[in-house]
């Protein structure tokens, strides 16, 4: 003749952690009880941890070593610096957003080069000879002594 246990939910072993810090919910506390009433294994790792805990509250306190606590202040700079680099901060990112920002004037050139060297390399090519052009910049002028 068998009896047929309800089936227990299987459960992370973390719980029993929480379980003895009094941090499960109404559900999950039953269900580790229930547990608990049935495994030997979860009654031995839970005793396990309650004996951890017992040894490790029973170390004597110890004083911190001198300049502990200096040395984990987040704060090395004066006053003055941080207040000159959070001001260096606020302009580095309203330089950024200037940057960013659309500008409506992107395709207005002024003057119009790309219009300026089309109409200059059409007449001057029509006017002169491009080779004769350059001659006066070949020219020598007399040196004084």
């Amino acid at each position: 003749m068998t009896t047929d246990l309800p089936a227990i939910p299987e459960l992370p072993e973390e719980l029993l952690s929480a379980y003895l810090d009094d941090e499960c919910d109404a559900d999950e506390r039953a269900a580790v009880e229930a547990r608990l009433t049935t495994d030997a294994e979860w009654r031995a790792i839970l005793d396990e941890i309650t004996e951890t805990r017992a040894v490790v509250r029973a170390l004597p306190q110890r004083e911190p070593p001198a300049g502990f606590f200096e040395k984990l202040d987040p704060r090395p700079w004066s006053k003055t610096a941080r207040w000159i680099s959070g001001v260096a901060a606020v302009a580095a990112v309203a330089a950024g957003f200037m940057l960013a920002a659309p500008s409506s004037s992107h395709d207005d050139v002024t003057p119009p080069i790309a219009a300026l060297a089309d109409s200059h390399g059409a007449t001057q090519s029509l006017a002169t000879d491009p080779i004769s052009a350059l001659a006066p910049l070949a020219v020598a002028t007399p040196s004084t002594p």
